[in-house]
Parts: C-alpha cells; structure tokens; sequence
C-alpha cells in the first residue's frame, strides 16, 4: 500500500508499521499521488483513484477537470474492472465516495 502523503497519511502509514510485520510493505510516495501522476502520465503502478477536496471529488491517473457523472450508485451497475471499490449497500463497482452520494438500491 501507499500513502499518498500529507499529515493524515504520515500518521497512518507509522500506526500500520506499529502493528507489525505483516504492514511491513507500507510507503509513502515523495510528493505525494499528485507528483506521482504527473511523473507517470499514464497512472504507472497507480490504480483507483485521488480523493479531492473539490468538486470534482476523485479523478483517476488523467487527472480529469470534470465533476464526477454519477450522483449515486446504481443497483443495475455491472462490475467495472478497474474499480476495486463497492457500494457497501448494493455491492455494484462504485470508487466515488463522498457526503452528498447515496445508494439508489432499496433498503431491506
């Protein structure tokens, strides 16, 4: 795993090391995701994507200037594969998280 850098990360990544050997494999990259991306245009190892505190909320390894498209999820989502998150209510392909998205699935 790496962290993406900044406070939150540096305190995360130590807390993981704290646990053991098994959180061994947890870096941070210099400069953060952001640098990284600009470094290696076409994502390079990079998968998902890098949460913003903007509008845009999440854009991948192209570094999109658009809002994100989707408001909600769908319950009719097929599986994407490049998106290695779930809804955690209806379980579709969903990397898109934030304060304003719900889940259309109904609620059982």
């Amino acid at each position: 795993m790496y962290c993406t850098g900044g406070v939150r990360c540096e305190r995360a990544s130590a807390y993981l090391r704290e646990k053991g050997p098994e959180f061994s494999r947890v870096f941070q990259l210099s400069g953060g995701i952001q640098r990284y991306l600009e470094r290696f245009p076409d994502g390079g190892y990079f998968r998902g994507k890098n949460f913003l505190y903007d509008d845009r909320i999440a854009v991948g390894p192209e570094i999109s200037e658009q809002v994100s498209p989707r408001p909600w999820c769908s319950s009719s989502s097929s599986p994407s594969p490049g998106v290695v998150g779930r809804c955690l209510m209806c379980r579709c392909s969903w990397d898109d998280y934030g304060a304003r998205l719900r889940c259309r699935a109904p609620v059982s």
